[in-house]
């Protein structure tokens, strides 16, 4: 039989864009690349930063039920 926690462990899809895109995305405190932005995170809890003029850190949870997207808006300074 398949093994379960291999399964549910499998890197998943992420997307992280901007207003106005170029901006920044850290992962756990590791940059890895700007706005717009494609790479896979295996399930779980991760901080999520974008650098701004200030950085804002968000905690977010990487869920195969979910559609694991994340927009920045800096005008606001929220993450959504």
């Amino acid at each position: 039989p398949p093994n379960q926690d291999f399964q549910a462990s499998e890197p998943l899809d992420v997307i992280f864009v901007s207003t106005p895109m170029g901006i920044g995305v850290s992962i756990n405190h590791t940059p890895i690349g700007a706005t717009p932005l494609r790479s896979q995170l295996a399930p779980g809890t991760y901080q999520l930063t974008f650098h701004g003029q200030q950085s804002v850190t968000q905690e977010i949870s990487v869920d195969p039920t979910q559609k694991n997207r994340w927009k920045f808006d800096k005008a606001t300074q929220s993450i959504r």
